[in-house]
Parts: structure tokens; C-alpha cells; sequence
């Protein structure tokens, strides 16, 4: 909560205008990971990448044509589910395993994303009473992620609430408004550089997210 408070403070300082609340619904679509990271071709898997989001932030203008914005956004969850083989076992390129082809497991992993953002909207008047904007800045994010596997009756987790700590991310977006309404279409990479190697296992990377959001 301390990083969503400096935020906030940051984007009141940058104007003396009046600052509004905004609300926003929506929905998220998560990147996947490829062949052999939360899935093996050649064997069945689930991949459930789409999720409900929310935000709530403060708003106003920084000059008479541009809007900044601090907000804190739930991205949404994601989880799959996955039968595989060893790494050392399968045949990436033949989407299927070495002879013997045994000791199939299961994988389940779940996660979530969630954020501060700071970003700013230079916005065109359509006519009609509509605005149209685009909008960009920094995401400060992160990830919370769990997955375990089974054979046959035995079963561990390799990763237990595995957390990535805050990673600066970005995102870009353009939408439409009508009267304090809009419509927001937002892409975020939120995919920060990291020196351990299973963390790609907890990455979306890309997340696309479509948004309806209110202004009060």
C-alpha cells in the first residue's frame, strides 16, 4: 500500500486541478508460455488464460489537453493444467516423449497479477461530446504464482507461493470516452528481467486487457 500512496502523491503534484475517482470492470487475456514451460505439445492440457479485472485510481489534468493517472489494477488470475513427461524425457520437436515413453505427470498451476500504475493520456476531442485518448506508462507489478505436479500416487509441489517480489513493467492503451465513461483497450508487459530460471514458469509476459471504466 506504501508504493500506491507515493504514487498518488507524485501524480498530485504534478497539477492543482480538481482529482477524480474512477472505477473500472473488464476483462484480461494472459499471454502463454510456450512448448514445454506450462505445457508439452503432443499431450493434453487445459490452459484457462482469461479473467475478470477491476481497478480504482484517481485522476486529472497535468495540462488542459493531457491526463495523468495513478491506479491500482487486479489483472485477474490464470491457471492450466497439463499431463507431461520429464524434460530430459520428451521430444520437443516431435511433440511426444522417448522410448520408454512412462512415468507421465501431471501438472496444475495457478497465479495472479496485479499492479500500480502511473501513466499519462493525451486526449482529442471527436465530436458529439466523445474524446479520444491514448495512454502509457510504467506498471510496478507482481506475480503470485503456485504449481504442483503428481505420478501416479504421489504427489509435490515444486513451488509454493512463489513470489517474484515488484517488478517495473509498462503498458500502453487507447480508448474511447462519452461523459465520464470509457471504453479502454490497455496491453502490459509485465515480464521484468530475473536470475532465477523457473520464474518464467510464472510469466504471462503480455497480458491484454479490455476495460470499462467510470469516471466520478
Amino acid at each position: 500500500m506504501k508504493h500506491f500512496i507515493a504514487i498518488i502523491l507524485a501524480a498530485l503534484s504534478m497539477q492543482a486541478h480538481a482529482v477524480d475517482l474512477e472505477l473500472s470492470l473488464g476483462h484480461t487475456q494472459f499471454g502463454k508460455s510456450g512448448n514445454g514451460i506450462w505445457y508439452q505439445n503432443g499431450f493434453d492440457n487445459t490452459l484457462d488464460l482469461a479473467s475478470t479485472s477491476w481497478s480504482v485510481g484517481v485522476t486529472g489534468y497535468a495540462t488542459d489537453w493531457m491526463r495523468w493517472r495513478a491506479q491500482w489494477t487486479q489483472l485477474g488470475t490464470m491457471a492450466t493444467w497439463a499431463k507431461g513427461v520429464n524434460d530430459a524425457n520428451y521430444n520437443g520437436g516431435g511433440a511426444s516423449c522417448y522410448d520408454p515413453c512412462e512415468n507421465h505427470k501431471t501438472y496444475k498451476t495457478e497465479g495472479n497479477l496485479r499492479g500500480l500504475s502511473l501513466t499519462l493520456a493525451p486526449e482529442m476531442n471527436l465530436g458529439m461530446g466523445v474524446k479520444g485518448f491514448i495512454e502509457g506508462g510504467v506498471f510496478y507489478n507482481l506475480t503470485k504464482f503456485h504449481a504442483e505436479a503428481s505420478e501416479g500416487g504421489n504427489h509435490f509441489t515444486y513451488q509454493n507461493e512463489y513470489r517474484e517480489g515488484w517488478n517495473w513493467g509498462a503498458q500502453l492503451g487507447a480508448g474511447l470516452e462519452y461523459k465520464g465513461t470509457q471504453l479502454v483497450v490497455t496491453w502490459y508487459k509485465a515480464d521484468a528481467p530475473t536470475k532465477d530460471e523457473n520464474a518464467i514458469i510464472s510469466r504471462s509476459g503480455e497480458v491484454l486487457n479490455v476495460a470499462i471504466r467510470y469516471r466520478f
